[in-house]
């Protein structure tokens, strides 16, 4: 487990399946820091599938973006599909770019959609002499895999991974979530 009185900034590694709370405790720990949102970042490792998307769809319609939540929802198996394809000409394409966008080692991380044991093992590997890597895994009763894809690639992070933190919500627990994150940001000093 990672101590929270390292001195070094966090990267976050949170998992969990989709409409688990991921982004909501991401919140969490970014409203905590009220006037410091500098030394929070919120990152993931779509990012740059959503970027190269974009990129493609452009001629067509460019006012679309994949960054956009509906957008997003509405072409989920687009990018799930587009995403394996990448993966099986390079299976840490993702982590790659991620790691490359990580410029601040100043700032604290948080990765917000950590699904691949690869990718959070490259990350703690290359990154844990800068940075205090955390595993967070979260839990909503009631919410389960999204899709094949995503039932597969958190089955074996819940299987392989020791995370510093499990943390289980009823729905519609929001706020709980959100405190979560609230105490996550006071625990490793990021305030």
């Amino acid at each position: 487990m990672t101590h929270p009185d390292d001195p070094k900034p966090v990267i976050f590694l949170i998992t969990g399946y989709a409409r688990a709370g991921k982004d909501t405790l991401a919140d969490g720990i970014i409203q905590a820091n009220s006037g410091c949102s500098d030394r929070v970042r919120r990152v993931a490792f779509a990012d740059s599938l959503k970027a190269a998307l974009d990129g493609a769809v452009q001629g067509f319609f460019p006012n679309l973006s994949y960054f956009d939540n509906a957008a997003k929802i509405e072409d989920r198996s687009l990018l799930v599909e587009f995403g394996r394809a990448m993966r099986r000409r390079d299976r840490n394409v993702f982590v790659h770019a991620l790691i490359d966008g990580i410029t601040d080692a100043a700032a604290n991380y948080i990765v917000t959609d950590c699904r691949y044991l690869n990718e959070c093992r490259i990350v703690s590997a290359r990154l844990s002499n800068a940075f205090r890597v955390v595993t967070v895994l979260v839990e909503t009763a009631g919410v389960g895999p999204a899709n094949e894809e995503e039932g597969l690639s958190i089955g074996e992070m819940i299987r392989e991974v020791a995370f510093d933190h499990v943390l289980r919500f009823q729905p519609n627990q929001a706020h709980a979530v959100e405190a979560e994150g609230h105490r996550l940001a006071n625990l490793y000093g990021i305030r």
